[in-house]
């Protein structure tokens, strides 16, 4: 991550936390968040999904307003739990340079930054199905014989047609295409 973040451009002040490392890449090391010379804004995670909680409240103890979590791999209870513990950002660690800085600077603003295919997946996953959007779900929600009455529904003139008043249409066309 450090390697990358300085390939991405990254001039700004860098600080590695790690309990058994001096220094990792040419940058100080420091036992804890806690030890650290200045508070990083935004501090970036590189550590296992399970320590993520733990560092992030010693994030918070000491002040960082903004943490952006590096993720081994793609898995959705890392990313809820990491957005629980109270990250604006996750990414995979596979990310790179120049992408990194841009994640970096957009949580540093206090935007949120998701990668884009963890965020697509979790998406479809928490919608469920692929569902029809805006208008088009009113009528998914049909049942076959719910759509057959639909289709031969001819208003009278003296009542309104049901069904289509129940999905709010005014003509069975915007129901059914293609029926007359």
């Amino acid at each position: 991550m450090l390697r990358n973040a300085r390939l991405g451009g990254f001039t700004g002040l860098l600080r590695a936390v790690n309990p058994r490392a001096r220094a990792i890449e040419q940058v100080a090391g420091h036992p804890s968040v806690s030890a650290l010379p200045y508070v990083p804004e935004p501090a970036v995670l590189a550590v296992p999904a399970p320590a993520v909680p733990q560092v992030a409240e010693e994030c918070g103890q000491v002040g960082v307003r903004a943490l952006l979590v590096l993720a081994s791999f793609d898995d959705d209870d890392a990313l809820l739990d990491a957005v629980m513990a109270g990250a604006a950002g996750y990414v995979l660690k596979q990310i790179k340079g120049a992408d990194l800085i841009r994640a970096i600077r957009t949580v540093a603003a206090g935007q949120p930054m998701l990668d884009p295919a963890t965020t697509a997946r979790l998406m479809h996953s928490l919608r469920g199905p692929e569902a029809p959007a805006g208008e088009d779900a009113c009528l998914a929600v049909l049942s076959e014989r719910e759509g057959a009455l639909l289709a031969s529904a001819r208003p009278t003139g003296r009542h309104p047609s049901r069904p289509l008043t129940r999905w709010r249409r005014s003509r069975r066309a915007e129901v059914l295409p293609g029926r007359p």
